[in-house]
């Protein structure tokens, strides 16, 4: 029978803050605890135990050797963030170390703002001086939870920089910058699959006028915090309420960011008599497939092989009004 490790009420409620799949480095980690707690219950997809002592260090890795998860961590001695690196990680926990130290790290690592990674904070000492640093620097405290452990009060933060998504509609006047980021963003699979009759790479910018002028039809860019990072096409057929998602691309530098996620959300938000909606996506690409089924997409129909590389499958989601 697997012996599992129980952890101290205040990192218990740390792990609690801690999202299902979530990538996540531990910073100070010292025995090792919490890494190893969400290797036994498979909470995080990629777990990095890091500190500045070399010798904290070997001690979490012989508490993950006595567990029986040492395969499922990467130890990594460090000072700081110094050891993680940009795209390495969506979660950071920092604890167990003075709240000026915290911030220290916090600030000398400006990648946790870019990439929006969700911080776990829990500072021994100067938790205001903290509180103050993360909201003078853009950061949202999401929630914060106190504990008693051992008869000693532990407070533990959770925050994060929020992203401001939005849908921008589409002019004729946008056609060519359109067109330009649709090409930067599937050129790659045009590559791959050769789907020269298909890809919204292989348009020209007289069919992309085309389709914005199209009645039933309205483009879209998406925008983040203002900054155009993608775009999405719908259609419907009208006097029905039957839509169609024509496309959503998101540019390959902000792609790991949840943007598309909620886009989509946006998108269902903007044509409420909508009751069906239905896109065609490629079989082979997985990823676009878990991404849509997600989303509460289903499957349905016949495939449609495109060439010997590529097929074409159909989704329909029903929406609750």
């Amino acid at each position: 029978m697997e012996r599992l490790l129980k952890l101290p009420k205040r990192l218990g409620v740390i792990a609690d803050y801690i999202e299902k799949g979530a990538a996540v480095a531990d910073i100070g980690t010292d025995h090792g605890f919490l890494p190893v707690y969400l290797a036994q219950h498979n909470i995080a997809s990629t777990i990095i135990a890091s500190d500045i002592s070399a010798g904290s260090l070997a001690s979490a890795r012989r508490t993950a050797a006595k567990y029986g998860v040492e395969n499922r961590i990467k130890f990594v001695t460090a000072p700081g963030l110094d050891g993680v690196g940009e795209r390495e990680v969506d979660t950071v926990v920092i604890s167990g170390i003075g709240g000026e130290n915290i911030a220290g790290i916090i600030a000398a690592a400006p990648w946790l703002r870019q990439q929006r990674v969700r911080l776990i904070l829990q500072p021994q000492t100067k938790l205001d001086k903290l509180h103050d640093f993360l909201i003078e620097n853009g950061y949202t405290i999401r929630d914060t939870s106190t504990v008693s452990d051992r008869d000693k009060l532990y407070t533990v933060i959770l925050a994060g920089v929020d992203m401001k998504i939005e849908l921008q509609k589409l002019t004729i006047a946008d056609a060519p910058q359109w067109h330009k980021l649709q090409v930067e963003a599937y050129a790659p699979l045009l590559e791959k699959y050769q789907d020269h009759e298909t890809s919204p790479a292989a348009e020209s910018l007289t069919q992309v006028i085309a389709r914005i002028s199209a009645p039933s039809r309205e483009h879209f860019f998406i925008l983040k915090d203002g900054e155009i990072v993608g775009g999405v096409r719908t259609a419907w057929q009208l006097d029905t309420t039957r839509f169609r998602l024509g496309g959503i691309f998101i540019l390959p530098r902000f792609r790991d960011m949840k943007i598309g996620q909620i886009a989509m959300n946006l998108v269902e938000a903007r044509y409420p008599d909508a009751e069906t909606w239905e896109l065609e996506t490629i079989l082979q690409e997985e990823r676009n497939i878990h991404f849509y089924e997600k989303l509460g997409y289903r499957r349905v129909g016949e495939e449609v092989v495109v060439n010997s590389n590529m097929t074409l499958v159909s989704y329909i989601k029903e929406v609750a009004n």
